[in-house]
C-alpha cells in the first residue's frame, strides 16, 4: 500500500469501501492534491509512525547494546564502539518509520482511524457525495486532531 490511496484525486467505489462507520476518529486528513504522493506519504508517515518507529529501533537494537557493554565477541572485537547498533539502527528506523501499518495489518494490528474525504465520502453517488460535505462539520467535531 505505501501511500497508495494517494496516488490520484479520483475516488471510486472501492476506495469509499474502505470506509467505515465510528464513533471517533484520530484525525481529519485535509490534502491538496497537487502535492506529490510522495511528499504526503513521508510527511503522514512522520506524523503517525515516528513513535513506534522510535521505540520499535532502540528495542531491536537494546540486545546488541547489552552484548556489547557485556564485551560479548563480535561485539567487543571492535573496542564496544556499538559498531552494529549505528549500523542497523537507522535502517530498521527507517523501515518502521515507512512501512510499520502495513507490517503492523501482516500481524493484525491497525493504525488510526482517519478521515480522507476520497474514501469516507462516496464519490459515485452524487446525492450522498453532497450530503456528505454538508455535514463535514460533524466529521471535525468527532476528530481528536
Amino acid at each position: 500500500s505505501a501511500g497508495a490511496i494517494f496516488q490520484g484525486s479520483a475516488g471510486s467505489a472501492g476506495t469509499y469501501m474502505m470506509s467505515r462507520t465510528t464513533e471517533r476518529i484520530k484525525a481529519f486528513l485535509s490534502h491538496n492534491w497537487s502535492v506529490p504522493r510522495w511528499k504526503k506519504f513521508v510527511a503522514l508517515s512522520f506524523h503517525f509512525n515516528t513513535d513506534v518507529a522510535c521505540c520499535g529501533s532502540a528495542l531491536c537494537t537494546l540486545p546488541l547494546a547489552l552484548l556489547t557493554a557485556a564485551g560479548s565477541p563480535p561485539f567487543a572485537d571492535n573496542g564496544g564502539s556499538g559498531f552494529f547498533i549505528r549500523l542497523l539502527f537507522v535502517p530498521i528506523f527507517l523501515i518502521l518509520l515507512f512501512f510499520a501499518r502495513d507490517l503492523g495489518r501482516v500481524f493484525g494490528f491497525y493504525g488510526p482511524l482517519v478521515f480522507l474525504d476520497k474514501a469516507c465520502i462516496s464519490q459515485v453517488d452524487t446525492r450522498s457525495q453532497r450530503a456528505a460535505i454538508l455535514k463535514l462539520g460533524a466529521f471535525l467535531a468527532k476528530s481528536d486532531q
